[in-house]
Formats: structure tokens, C-alpha cells, sequence
């Protein structure tokens, strides 16, 4: 009985001791050193799970100084496709196409799959290289310090717009708003950008051939970085490798030769020279560890067993920490849990704390010399390569920075700089300063592309775009004519329209007694035709559908009657009083005379019986 009463006394006893536990973190040891405005802190710690069992873990912190900024980036090949590389790579391949600026140190970044991270990628000088998130990830802003700016689970997206910069400074000069990629209804004031393009309707004229230097596909967008422009005066001819450029803009063709063009869709307010990272889960909130109830992520295993991992973490005033817990090693570093990351995260100071990809991705770098070197120990790849990602955070060291602080008043932009040694362009136009703050009124019906370049090193050091905010009421298109076309095999519908803010994206008709759908294909501005297969005689009746890039739908209803010509009954003679004509006449007598021959013959005949 009294046994009894003891394992009763432990089993109620049991669920105390479990909710009694607590997350713990004990540092055993650590060490720190400094390298080009880096902290890197290597800590052997013994970390306690919320089930009060411990481990040994093997961390390490990445903490930059002011003097540092930071990006992301991915490695693109010479047919500009996205190849994933192993952080060391991607750290080499940033300097190198980067040469004012130099990587110090970095870690992995997003999940991914070949070829692309699964949420959304702005990498360095914020191209847009993945647009979407994954149904179960988020992204989070960064602006060029490194900084959280916001986090985003979905992004919208705006129009495709044409950003020129400097090919020598990289200053913003230009943004150009464009119709959709291969429109080739390009109209005065308009440009037009064209990749891989093949058409009846080519268009012809003064255009710009760029090489391309970096391309990617997805759902929502397409995006081209392309260098190198070549002039050139024919029918447009694109390739996979080449975008061109075909401008009606007198503004924009000064900029194009000595340019640099970035293609893609304006993102939901992500400011110019700021990036999107794609990450896990958020885990550690305003100081507090969340449950793995709400952290989310992959799958439970990914939340709940211990993995090596890579996180980003902000600390009280806001400032970028990067952070990996190595793993799967047996003595060394078993790896943790996303609570037992949050822990770490929240015991060095940190207030917000996102998780990055992990397991066999988990990479740590710093520079080394003139290269770099591994600091953490992966458990996948080595000694010389490691597992290869799409993308990469770094910190960098420009070799100009400089503080511009922007204010901007309903219409006035208010600069703010460190000396008169800078170069301040508006819209590619150079303003004049005399003093350290700047102002300038804005045109709020364009995009203003705003950028300061300092003098010595002529190296940007701020690119802004201040979007069109200008609002005003929207124009709709209408329909002006609906004409129905029979030919010998087919039937056309040729709509005639005004769309002077060329809203209209899609149209299409419906056949409604057939249920049969054709797309309206653009014959030129103004006029679409949609072209079914030869209808009976009759009256049809049919739908016009069109879609706007507003995303609103209209929709009316067109008949057409179509009936075979009846062929005309012949005229009766009309009744006259002249005399009859020779030919009446003989059509009259020709008949009495046969009877009379007829008879004649009968009356001999009978005589001769007699």
C-alpha cells in the first residue's frame, strides 16, 4: 500500500515538474575577436530544453559596427540564371561584381530549392529576384544598415517599372513606368522593354541592346538586370540573353547609353537600397520566447527537434545580429530546438529573433586575409566546400558612407548632408548646392529618383525613389464599336476602344449559345479581335470580357444576326396594248398551224375507209 501511495504521489507530482522547467542558458566558454568593424563571439554553452534536459551547443555571434552596412545576394551565371553556391562562393562572387564594396562577414539565408530561395529575395541594390512568399514563410525588410523595417507575408506589387542607374556611380537617374514586358504598342512618351521576343508586329526604331546580366521567373513577375547597351536603329530582335529597350521618351534616351537597367514590378513600398530576406518563423517577440504553438515554420520536427541552425536577431536599438548554433555532432554541439534558439537569441541581448534555414545550410564566414574563412562547423560539406544555397546575408564595408537624412513634406524633399562634398541628382538632373541641406520641390505624377554621390570616390552613397503620389481620378476605358466580320471559314468580333490610361490587361469573348471562350488578341491601340469558327445563319449571341490591371472586371453582351439571301422570283410581264411583235406572233401561229395539219390528215383518213 505504501508503495502504492508513493508512484501515485510521483505520477501527480510528474506534470508539475514538467511545467516547472524553464528554458536555460549557461555560457561555459567564449571567446571574441574583431575583424574590420565584426565582433565574432564563439560561445560553448549548455543550453536546458523546456523538458529540463540539456545540451552542450557550440554558437556563434556576428555583431557589425556603425561603420558596416548590410545586404543579401545571390550568384548568377553568365546566361544570368541563379545558380545556389556555398557561402564562402557567394561572398567572392559579391566582391567581384561589387568593388566598392567588400563582404567582412556572413551566413546562409533562406530555405530554398535549386535555382531559388522559397520565399521572397531582394538582394543587393534591392533586385527583385523571387517575388512571392511560401504559404507557410514570411519575408522581413532590411533597410541598408541592416535594420527591421517591417515583416511581410504577402507583397503586392505594382507596375513593371524601368530603374536606370549610372553605369560608373550606380546613382539612381531615372525610374520609368512601362507597359507589360513585349507590348509592342509602344505610343509618344512611352517605352517599351522586349526579352526573347518574337511577333508578327515587331516593332522598329532607335533602341537600346542590353547584355543580361541577371534574370528570373515567377508567378507574379519577371525581373532583368542587364549591362552593356548597344544602339541600335532596326526591328527589335531579343534573345534569352539580351533585353532591349525602345523608348518614345526623349528624357529616357539621353540616359540609356552610359546605363545600367534594372526591369521589375514596384513592391510594395520596399524602399530603393533595402532588401527582402525570406525567413522560417519569427520566434523570439519583443523579448518573449513564442510557443511553439504559435512559431509556425515548416513542420513540427523542423520547430521541435534539435537541428544546427542560422537565425537573424534585433537587438534593443534595432541593430542586425547573425547568429548560428551548430549540430547533429555528438559531443561537440547536438544542435536546438527554435525555443531553445530563442533562448540563445534572448541571452545575448537580442529583442526580435527570425530563423533562416538550417540542418546542412547552417555556414558562417568571416573575412580572412584577402579571403574568407568557415567559423562555425557545418555538418554537411568541408573542408573546402560546403552545401550550396541560394542566398546569402552579408555585412559590407562600402568604401564611401555617409549619412543623408531625407524629410519629405507634402510635395518638398528636404536633404540633409554631411558636407557640400556630394553630388545630388533629381531624376538624372544635377541641383545645385551650396549648403549642406538641400530642398527641392517633387513632380507628384512621376516616380522621383532621388541620389547623392560623394565627390572624392564618385561612389553613391543614397538612392531613393519617392513613387508618383499624385491622385487623381481613374480614367476607364470604353467600348466605342462592336463589329461582327463573316468570312469564308471563320467569324470575327473586332472591339474598338479608348483606353487612355491603357488599364485593360485581358480580354476575351464568349460564344454564349456554344460556351466557346476566345482571347481578343491586340491587332493595334484601340482594336481587339477575337475570331471564332464559321457560326450558322441566325442570330448569336455573345459576351465581351475585359480586365483591368486594377484588378476590377466588366463585361456586356453583343448579338449579331446572320441570315443566307433569299433568291428573287421572276418578274410577271407587264400587260400593254401595242400590237404583238413578229415573235409573239410566230409563238401563236406556229401551234394553230400544226393542228391544222393534224386535222387534215384525220379527214383523209376516215374519207378512204368510206
Amino acid at each position: 500500500m505504501k508503495k502504492l501511495s508513493v508512484l501515485l504521489l510521483l505520477l501527480f507530482l510528474l506534470p508539475l515538474q514538467l511545467q516547472a522547467a524553464e528554458l536555460g542558458y549557461q555560457v561555459d566558454n567564449q571567446t571574441t575577436e574583431t575583424v574590420s568593424g565584426v565582433t565574432q563571439t564563439n560561445i560553448t554553452a549548455t543550453v536546458t530544453n523546456d523538458a529540463g534536459t540539456t545540451s552542450k551547443q557550440n554558437v556563434t555571434i556576428l555583431k557589425p559596427d556603425d561603420s558596416l552596412q548590410m545586404t543579401t545576394w545571390s550568384y548568377f551565371n553568365e546566361s544570368g540564371k541563379l545558380v545556389n553556391k556555398d557561402v564562402l562562393s557567394l561572398a567572392r562572387d559579391f566582391n567581384l561584381k561589387n568593388p566598392d564594396y567588400e563582404v567582412i562577414a556572413g551566413v546562409n539565408g533562406d530555405y530554398f530549392t535549386t535555382g531559388s530561395t522559397i520565399s521572397a529575395n531582394m538582394i543587393f541594390g534591392s533586385k527583385l529576384i523571387k517575388a512571392d512568399n511560401h504559404s507557410k514563410y514570411l519575408s522581413i525588410e532590411l533597410n541598408s544598415n541592416g535594420q527591421f523595417v517591417k515583416s511581410q507575408k504577402t507583397i503586392s506589387y505594382g507596375n513593371y517599372k524601368l530603374y536606370l542607374y549610372d553605369r560608373v556611380s550606380h546613382a539612381l537617374l531615372k525610374v520609368v513606368a512601362i507597359e507589360n514586358i513585349n507590348d509592342s504598342t509602344i505610343e509618344a512618351g512611352q517605352t517599351g522593354v522586349f526579352y526573347n521576343y518574337d511577333s508578327v508586329t515587331k516593332p522598329s526604331g532607335l533602341h537600346y541592346s542590353y547584355t543580361l546580366n541577371m534574370q528570373s521567373f515567377t508567378n507574379s513577375q519577371s525581373f532583368y538586370y542587364a549591362t552593356n547597351p548597344i544602339e541600335k536603329n532596326s526591328v527589335i530582335e531579343t534573345s534569352t540573353t539580351k533585353v532591349s529597350v525602345l523608348s518614345k521618351d526623349e528624357s529616357v534616351n539621353a540616359l540609356l547609353p552610359n546605363s545600367v537597367i534594372k526591369i521589375q514590378k514596384e513592391a510594395g513600398g520596399v524602399g530603393e537600397s533595402n532588401t527582402l530576406l525570406g525567413v522560417g518563423s519569427q520566434i523570439l517577440d519583443n523579448d518573449t520566447i513564442k510557443p511553439f504553438s504559435e512559431i509556425g515554420d515548416q513542420n513540427e520536427g523542423i520547430r521541435e527537434d534539435r537541428h544546427p541552425r542560422t537565425g537573424i536577431g534585433f537587438d534593443s536599438q534595432n541593430r542586425p545580429v547573425l547568429i548560428t548554433v551548430d549540430g547533429r555532432q555528438t559531443g561537440f554541439s547536438q544542435g536546438v530546438n527554435l525555443r531553445e534558439f530563442a533562448k540563445i537569441m534572448q541571452a545575448n541581448g537580442l529583442k526580435n529573433g527570425f530563423n533562416l534555414d538550417g540542418g546542412g545550410s547552417t555556414q558562417a564566414i568571416i573575412k580572412s586575409g584577402e579571403d574568407f574563412k568557415i567559423i562555425n562547423s557545418p555538418s554537411e560539406g568541408g573542408p573546402t566546400t560546403y552545401r550550396a544555397v541560394s542566398n546569402a546575408v552579408f555585412f559590407i564595408k562600402p568604401k564611401a558612407k555617409a549619412l543623408v537624412q531625407s524629410e519629405l513634406t507634402d510635395e518638398t524633399l528636404m536633404l540633409t548632408l554631411p558636407s557640400t562634398n556630394y553630388k545630388v541628382l533629381l531624376n538624372g538632373i544635377q541641383q545645385n548646392i551650396s549648403q549642406t541641406t538641400v530642398t527641392f520641390e517633387l513632380d507628384s505624377k512621376i516616380d522621383n529618383a532621388v541620389s547623392v554621390v560623394d565627390l572624392t570616390t564618385n561612389q553613391v552613397v543614397f538612392n531613393q525613389v519617392i513613387y508618383a503620389f499624385y491622385v487623381k481620378e481613374t480614367v476607364y476605358p470604353t467600348i466605342t464599336k462592336t463589329e461582327g466580320i463573316l468570312k469564308s471559314n471563320t467569324f470575327e468580333i473586332e472591339i474598338s476602344f479608348d483606353d487612355p490610361e491603357r488599364l485593360i490587361d485581358r480580354m476575351y469573348v464568349i460564344y454564349t449559345e456554344k460556351s466557346t471562350q476566345k482571347i481578343a488578341l491586340v491587332q493595334y491601340a484601340g482594336l481587339r479581335k477575337a475570331t471564332f469558327d464559321l457560326i450558322e445563319p441566325g442570330t448569336h449571341n455573345f459576351e465581351v470580357h475585359y480586365e483591368l490591371k486594377t484588378g476590377e472586371e466588366f463585361s456586356y453582351e453583343f448579338t449579331y444576326e446572320y441570315e443566307l439571301p433569299t433568291d428573287p422570283e421572276t418578274p410577271l410581264e407587264p400587260e400593254t396594248d401595242e400590237p404583238l411583235g413578229t415573235a409573239v406572233i410566230l409563238a401563236i401561229t406556229l401551234p394553230i398551224g400544226a393542228l391544222g395539219v393534224i386535222l387534215v390528215a384525220v379527214f383523209l383518213l376516215r374519207k378512204k375507209k368510206i
